[in-house]
């Protein structure tokens, strides 16, 4: 009798267990299938970790620059290259099996996009810093807002071989 429980009891937790495991893969997907969002009211500051919100199509062309979405995989970064207008935002969302630490090129130094070093700008964080300045946890999300045009390269600081690039026009 007290083996017939506990097998019930196991099957009734892995049950469960499958039923979140693929509740979240279907909104993973589900987020994939829609690689720009719009600006959120209720977004985070730039520059912080955040949990990924729910995208929506923007309305029309003449709304504000278009979000991008990309994704880190224990890959890389998808898309490696991403287009957007000046003042939109880039969600950096982890789908990767461990930490990520989204940074601007080059490694170590970080220095690209805002000119300060990691050493300075992860001290005294502001919103004009290109990067997380902590490695971001599986499925939590990274967003920064790009006010300079040019091509801004960056980097996983964990994994500096994996790298890409926002082009900002």
């Amino acid at each position: 009798m007290k083996t017939i429980i506990t097998l019930i009891v196991v099957l009734v937790v892995a049950g469960a267990g499958y039923l979140i495991w693929d509740n979240q893969r279907t909104k993973d997907l589900a987020v994939e299938a829609s690689p720009t969002v719009s600006p959120s009211p209720t977004a985070s500051p730039e520059g912080t970790p955040t949990a990924a919100a729910s995208p929506t199509k923007t309305p029309s062309p003449t709304a504000t620059p278009q979000n991008a979405i990309v994704t880190y995989t224990d890959s890389g970064f998808s898309p490696k290259v991403t287009t957007i207008k000046t003042g939109a935002t880039v969600t950096f969302r982890n789908q990767s099996s461990g930490m990520f630490w989204p940074a601007s090129g080059p490694h170590p130094a970080h220095t690209a996009y805002d000119g300060t070093s990691l050493s300075l700008h992860c001290t005294n964080k502001t919103a004009t810093t290109f990067d997380a300045c902590v490695g971001i946890a599986a499925s939590q999300t990274y967003s920064f807002k790009f006010t300079k045009i040019g091509t801004w390269n960056y980097h996983d600081h964990l994994h500096s071989s994996l790298t890409g690039s926002v082009i900002v026009q």
